[in-house]
């Protein structure tokens, strides 16, 4: 579906990524975190081909994204954190934008948007900012591309918006689709991705299956740590968050938070043990 080999990419003077590799495959659902600044929406540019590199290789859906061919976009829909509807009706936006996407479906789009509650404006830009990310949602979702990127997509919605969300990505993948979700909201996708990807200092730190890991590591509340542990966290009361090799062979339920920061805090156990676990399949 999309694969990215030694990508390098700066702005100005500041290296965002040296050497950057990954591969995203189809009938998944990854999650993206980092940190503000570590170029997680340049990454999404990067690959749907509105910013370009001069060195490294990327293939989307077997494409270079810099050559923006209308059959490789005309497969992706990307919603990105920040955008601007133009002054048209919601109905005239679907009837001319729609053409550009020859999956589309104006049934499901109708679906979409009465699960989501869209209201019914004479001009887009007359809605909230939640009403615009949610027509834009249940536009895209219609689109039925094979490849769907997704910034930040429940920034601004309300809590019910936010479980209808789930519910319909969840529902829309496939064996022909990949969605790819980029957000500091980790808890509002933390039950649809089963793949997670982490980005600190211009690399992946963590870029895993959430149902293999799942059955290597366990995340417990503890009242004292033995040095033995891949991460621990303090929490009140005297008590600690721990991450631990999962002996017992049952999988375990993932605390992405948890497992954020472990990441990004102090990756080198946990990012050690993962690699090794991997090396031994």
């Amino acid at each position: 579906m999309l694969s990215i080999e030694k990508l390098n990419f700066s702005y100005k003077k500041k290296a965002l990524y040296k050497d950057l590799s990954i591969n995203f495959r189809k009938s998944h659902i990854y999650g993206l975190f980092g940190k503000n600044g570590s170029g997680k929406t340049t990454l999404l540019g990067l690959i749907s081909g509105t910013l370009f590199s001069k060195e490294g290789k990327i293939r989307t859906l077997g494409f270079d994204p810099k050559n923006r061919e209308t059959s490789m976009l005309s497969e992706i829909f990307y919603l990105p954190e920040q955008f601007i509807l133009p002054e048209l009706s919601s109905k005239n936006f679907v009837k001319l934008y729609s053409s550009f996407y020859p999956n589309f479906s104006i049934t499901e789009y109708k679906e979409y948007s009465n699960s989501l509650e869209i209201e019914d404006s004479k001009n887009l830009k007359n809605l909230s900012m939640g009403q615009q990310k949610k027509f834009l949602l249940a536009f895209g979702l219609a689109c039925n591309c094979k490849l769907n990127i997704l910034d930040e997509p429940t920034n601004g919605l309300d809590i019910p918006s936010k479980s209808v969300f789930r519910r319909l990505v969840s529902s829309c993948i496939d064996e022909t689709k990949c969605f790819i979700i980029s957000t500091h909201q980790v808890k509002d996708i933390e039950n649809i991705i089963d793949y997670v990807c982490i980005l600190n200092n211009a690399e992946f730190v963590l870029d895993i299956s959430l149902e293999y890991l799942s059955k290597i590591i366990e995340m417990k509340i503890q009242d004292s740590v033995s040095g033995e542990e891949l991460y621990t966290e303090a929490i009140a009361l005297g008590q600690y968050s721990v991450i631990k090799e999962n002996k017992s062979g049952n999988t375990s339920n993932i605390d992405m938070e948890l497992l954020f920061n472990a990441s990004i805090l102090d990756n080198s156990k946990l990012q050690e043990f993962c690699k090794g676990k991997e090396n031994e399949k």
